[in-house]
């Protein structure tokens, strides 16, 4: 291979058989790569569940229409985009797969833009990235 990389992959089901599928064709070690777990190995995650609510709430809220501080956003029993499916469906607002990734879209773009990790991630969440990017900062010789 002529570069270096790290995979980092949410902990759902696809992003464990995508990883688990990359491993077994040799495209990835587990020494490069990462499973987001937010809520322990047990429950489905994706990187958003990482992210404080209140980075992005506005923008669901101005672009959408829909309200996060509502019960079916809270907790952590369902992986970030089932939580926000329920919301929108609760709001009585459209939802689907195209919807999902321009709010994820938005989101990414939102944190490229944002100079501090303390603003988008909660101090829960701080530590168990700061292994993460440790382990890629190893990887890329930083």
């Amino acid at each position: 291979m002529m570069c270096k990389y790290f995979v980092i992959v949410d902990a759902d089901k696809c992003g464990i058989s995508s990883y688990e599928e990359s491993k077994q064709k040799g495209l990835v070690e587990e020494k490069n790569s990462a499973i987001l777990y937010a809520y322990g190995d047990n429950k489905e995650s994706e990187f958003e569940d990482f992210l404080k609510k209140d980075f992005y709430k506005d923008l669901i809220y101005n672009d959408y229409g829909v309200d996060l501080d509502v019960k079916e956003f809270k907790g952590c029993k369902y992986k970030w985009s089932d939580r926000l499916k329920k919301s929108f469906n609760a709001q009585s607002k459209p939802f689907g797969d195209k919807t999902e990734a321009e709010i994820k879209e938005k989101i990414a773009n939102m944190i490229v833009k944002t100079d501090s990790l303390n603003d988008i991630l909660p101090d829960c969440y701080l530590e168990k990235l700061k292994y993460v990017c440790a382990q890629i900062e190893r990887i890329l010789d930083v």
